[in-house]
């Protein structure tokens, strides 16, 4: 026979703690805007991640290719992926200059998606420990293979 009692387990997270101000910067605060919408772009087949690239004074996103879906843009062809990975880009800038705008207004003023938005797309490696491979980049509106084939 096995008895089992309950007790009731400690809060972990101090509500005290939890109520406290905390100051943090503008870009920690666009960061984690930039986190949380790349979850929201991501499906289960790519993963979008969102950053402030301080050095090209930009934002930047890195978007992965799960394996069926690069098997599948391989197979479709050139022209048919750089259609699709540019309608991405797209729905990437759009997305990101409506949250600048909701919540940023006074950078979506200067925003510029042509300038200020560049990107990697990555497809996975033939082999499965090696890291993912620069397939396309965008930049000023526009994809370019990161590689010929």
């Amino acid at each position: 026979m096995v008895c089992l009692f309950a007790s009731p387990a400690k809060a972990v997270l101090n509500a005290d703690l939890l109520n406290q101000s905390k100051t943090v910067t503008g870009a920690q605060w666009i960061g984690l805007h930039l986190r949380l919408l790349g979850l929201e772009l991501t499906y289960p087949a790519y993963r979008v991640h969102l950053v402030i690239d301080e050095e090209r004074e930009a934002i930047k996103f890195d978007f992965w290719i799960s394996s069926p879906l690069s098997r599948h843009l391989h197979d479709a062809g050139r022209r048919e992926t750089q259609r699709v990975l540019s309608y991405h880009a797209g729905g990437i800038r759009d997305q990101l200059q409506e949250m600048l705008d909701q919540h940023f207004p006074d950078v979506a003023g200067d925003f510029d998606a042509e300038v200020d938005l560049i990107g990697t797309f990555y497809s996975p490696a033939e082999q499965v420990q090696a890291p993912p491979v620069p397939w396309a980049n965008w930049e000023k509106n526009e994809l370019s293979w990161a590689s010929e084939e």
